[in-house]
């Protein structure tokens, strides 16, 4: 999954979940280190009265070597001192064996004096592993299980022993640490509930911070679309803001004004161009009026002319008819017996071609009239259609 395919609030989501599980491994280090601290601090103690247990075992030592005490009376010595040294109201004691196995330091006076190298406590032998341990190293830390007084189950506990110079044994004690797990585990529940805490307030808010940009940026990118539609009539959301959101309204502001402008320049050109039509129409009409006007004068005219050559041709006609009965006269009187048959052929052959050429005139001015007004008519026509 690419986090370029996630909006800002799971990006958000996640950016909280990632802090919130650093502050976790963060609680839970620190959770560690302080009770490594306690523990060390425990350790500390125990060590503290191990070495000041064994500093009163070499005071008896110098005075054994200085004749004040024997061996046997310092060791019985040490072991009353020892055996009163309790600590912890009582939980915490000292404990003491010779590298023979004869139990010397006890809480319980009936094991001062047997051999407890056997005694097995919940699968092991404490006994030999701390003398093993000790004639290794010259002092051991091991950490064990063991009855507490007072109590139904083994409870975690630490024991340190060390060598004790000059009266081969070794000397140690223990410390429980159930005390520590009880004082951490209120720490461990507040950093927890501070944790908890923190999630609920830094998710709050991380969902506050992705509503206030994601819901701005949805209705600006709505608003975008309707831009894109054409859609100019509403306001632009997020131009009063101060951030990032409010930059780039203002950028899709001059966008609008932009689309505005450019719709405005489209709406005069629009009219520009209608007006322009409207007149140019207006002109082709007015010009196909006063053509028509023109035409329909002509026509007129013409027709007038026609209807004067008709009648002058009507006139030539009855001239013709008129001189053609003349000539038939005058053919009559020529077949008299005194031969001037000759003389008047010539007249009544002119006469017929004056008259052929009478009806040919009268038929070209009965036809061009038709013509000339259909010509006229086609052209009024064709300038109207303009």
């Amino acid at each position: 999954m690419k986090l370029t395919n996630l909006t800002i609030t799971p990006k958000l989501g996640i950016l909280v979940g990632v802090t919130l599980f650093g502050l976790c491994v963060a609680g839970a280090l620190a959770g560690y280190l302080m009770q490594r601290e306690m523990l060390e601090a425990r350790i500390d103690q125990t060590k503290s009265i191990v070495e000041m247990a064994r500093n009163m075992a070499a005071g008896l030592q110098k005075q054994v070597e200085a004749g004040q005490f024997t061996k046997e009376a310092a060791l019985a010595e040490f072991g009353r001192r020892a055996n009163s040294m309790t600590y912890d109201k009582g939980a915490g004691y000292l404990f003491g064996t010779t590298f023979d196995g004869i139990t010397v330091l006890a809480p319980d006076p009936k094991q001062i004096g047997t051999n407890r190298m056997d005694v097995v406590t919940n699968g092991r032998k404490l006994s030999q592993e701390i003398m093993e341990g000790v004639k290794a190293k010259g002092e051991i830390l091991l950490t064990y299980e063991y009855m507490k007084p007072g109590t139904e189950k083994p409870i975690r506990k630490i024991g340190y022993a060390v060598a004790v110079p000059g009266f081969n044994m070794y000397l140690g004690t223990g410390a429980y640490l159930d005390d520590l797990d009880a004082k951490l585990q209120p720490i461990a529940w507040l950093l927890g509930l501070s944790i908890l805490g923190i999630a609920v307030i830094s998710g709050g808010i991380a969902w506050m911070i992705g509503r206030s940009i994601s819901r701005p940026l949805n209705q600006l990118g709505s608003r975008m679309r309707e831009l894109a539609d054409g859609a100019l009539d509403r306001d632009i959301p997020g131009t009063g803001r101060g951030d990032e959101i409010g930059a780039m309204a203002a950028t899709v502001q001059i966008f609008k004004d932009n689309a505005l402008r450019i719709r405005g320049l489209e709406q005069v050109e629009a009219q520009t161009q209608a007006r322009a039509a409207a007149e140019r129409r207006a002109a082709m009409e007015s010009i196909a009026s006063d053509f028509e006007r023109s035409v329909t004068g002509i026509v007129r005219s013409v027709s007038t002319a026609a209807a004067g050559m008709q009648s002058t041709a009507q006139s030539m006609t009855a001239t013709a008819s008129d001189a053609s009965a003349r000539a038939a006269t005058v053919g009559a009187a020529s077949l008299d017996p005194g031969g001037h048959r000759g003389r008047v052929r010539p007249c009544g052959a002119a006469v017929s071609r004056r008259r052929a050429r009478a009806g040919g005139a009268r038929a070209g001015v009965r036809g061009r009239p038709g013509s000339a007004v259909a010509g006229f008519g086609t052209a009024a026509l064709g300038a109207r259609r303009l």
